[in-house]
């Protein structure tokens, strides 16, 4: 019985060699070369910060972007993680926005879950940062524009489909 994927964006779900699961939409890799392409190719930035999960979905997301900074010949000046646990290690995120500060990128890439991004960006644009933000799949939420507020104005986001599309 074949199954389609119509949801998870995790490159590895297909490549366990279940001959019967196929995938129809964007994975992470391809949605990691979408912001690279833009944020390099269309958008000429020099030095891009990378802020990701400290799991598996910030680690294998942002692979991909990693390898094409490089290949691009502009490798990402800094890769910032935050514990998931945020909440009870690093509530105000003063760890990741000394970094940013000591780094000064001229963009960021984003890639975490919707609720701390939203409290990670509001935090970054509170403590002074204006750089253009480019996020995951996963701040595409109604949970990150609420915690972001404002902060949120501009962040493109690369998403695997659009909603709203008349088909």
């Amino acid at each position: 019985l074949p199954i389609i994927n119509v949801a998870d964006t995790d490159p590895t779900l297909v490549e366990t060699k279940i001959p019967w699961v196929f995938r129809n939409i964007a994975d992470d890799r391809q949605m990691a070369y979408t912001i690279a392409y833009h944020v390099y190719k269309e958008r000429d930035f020099q030095r891009v910060a990378i802020l990701r999960s400290d799991n598996r979905y910030g680690r294998f997301g942002v692979a991909e972007f990693v390898a094409g900074s490089v290949r691009l010949g502009r490798p990402a000046p800094i890769e910032i993680n935050y514990e998931i646990a945020y909440g009870h290690v690093n509530p105000d995120f003063s760890t990741q926005i000394e970094r940013l500060r000591r780094t000064q990128p001229d963009a960021l890439v984003l890639w975490a879950d919707a609720e701390a991004a939203g409290h990670l960006l509001r935090r970054i644009r509170e403590a002074g940062f204006d750089m253009p933000v480019f996020a995951c799949d996963r701040i595409v939420h109604p949970r990150f524009l609420e915690l972001a507020g404002d902060a949120a104005e501009g962040v493109v986001a690369a998403y695997p489909y659009d909603p709203d599309a008349d088909l």
